[in-house]
């Protein structure tokens, strides 16, 4: 094609020559190139959205096969039986929910089962203890019933005196059942409020002490509590109980006086302490503090105290439920002697917090 000249409206003379190019390439494929390209990019689109999907329906056949298994492996009784978690996304944290609930599941099947167990006991318990207590004040009735007038008037006071022992040994040890029972129940739920504690330990060792002197028994409470005000939030009954066990235990034994003692033992435990002067601890109560005692016997000391076997048994338990501890020990003077003894019950002071 020739060049074309095109002269310019200008004062000095200007031409503009316009000569033809080349045209042009062609793209890759021809006229149908770009159409091919789309189709490339709308395959590779397709190829990955399927890859992708299989994947995921892989993985939730994988999850959906596992979950079968667990299911039927807690059905079938193993309650052990748990998701193996490997992955950090939303199923990840599905499954670890689930093991969370599996394990809520097995603490209340395990709580239920220690229940029923503990039911049975106390069953078993009552029935043997029950009937001991009931023999032997048939036995005492009977002997007054059938021999009042042949038995001198010490004979028979004494004979009362003892039927008086078993009714208070067969009160209490009913009382010390049920609340024990009650007190194990997997679903027990205490009634929380909160209260001055040491308002609350002085009145029970001041009625504990009365109880004392009305049995002929004058005893010195030493204490540190009405100077003391600690809020404490919980159930006051198991609380009041739990003192009444251990400074009716102090009573018994001491001589003379009997300390009540409230201090903080760290930032997050308070430490009741209740000691007596009495004769201390034997060893058999020392390794045994806390255990249900098989056999009964009726102590012939000046108050005439019954040993039940549980009241060691009703302060653990309560400890227990309140997540705290008890201690006993012995006080020694300096060569050895024993002085009395001492029990340390230790509480959170900060329970519901």
């Amino acid at each position: 094609m020739e060049p074309t000249i095109i002269k310019l409206n200008n004062p000095e003379p200007l031409y503009l020559v316009v000569t033809a190019g080349n045209p042009p390439p062609m793209p890759p494929g021809g006229a149908y190139g770009p159409l091919l390209g789309f189709g490339s990019l709308l395959m590779s689109l397709f190829l990955g959205v399927g890859f992708t999907v299989a994947i995921i329906f892989n993985s939730m056949k994988k999850g959906v096969t596992e979950a079968d298994r667990v299911i039927s492996e807690i059905k079938s009784g193993n309650l052990k039986s748990r998701f193996q978690v490997k992955r950090k996304d939303e199923f990840g944290q599905a499954m670890q929910r689930f093991n969370t609930m599996a394990d809520e599941i097995e603490k209340l099947v395990h709580g239920l089962k220690t229940s029923e167990q503990a039911r049975t006991k106390v069953l078993q318990e009552l029935a043997h203890d029950l009937r001991t207590p009931l023999a032997s004040l048939r036995n005492l009735v009977d002997t007054l019933q059938s021999s009042m007038e042949r038995l001198d008037k010490d004979t028979r006071n004494e004979l009362l005196t003892l039927s008086t022992k078993e009714i208070d040994y067969f009160e209490r040890l009913v009382e010390d059942l049920l609340f024990l029972a009650q007190l194990k129940e997997p679903d027990y739920v205490d009634h929380r409020l909160t209260f001055n504690l040491p308002e609350t330990i002085l009145d029970v060792a001041e009625d504990c002490l009365f109880m004392s002197s009305q049995k002929g028994k004058k005893l010195e409470l030493v204490e540190n509590l009405k100077d003391q005000k600690q809020d404490f939030a919980g159930d006051q009954h198991p609380i009041k109980r739990l003192v009444r066990n251990a400074v009716e235990n102090a009573c018994s034994f001491a001589k003379s006086k009997v300390t009540v003692r409230l201090e903080n033992a760290d930032n997050r435990m308070i430490r009741l302490i209740i000691a007596d002067d009495g004769p201390g601890f034997k060893a058999e109560d020392l390794n045994t503090f806390g255990q249900r005692n098989i056999s009964r016997k009726l102590n012939t000391d000046v108050n005439g105290r019954v040993s039940l076997g549980l009241g060691s048994v009703v302060i653990k338990t309560i400890c227990d439920v309140y997540h705290g501890n008890v201690s006993i020990q012995n006080i020694k003077d300096s060569s050895g002697a024993v002085l009395g003894a001492e029990i340390r019950i230790e509480l959170p002071n900060n329970l519901y917090s």
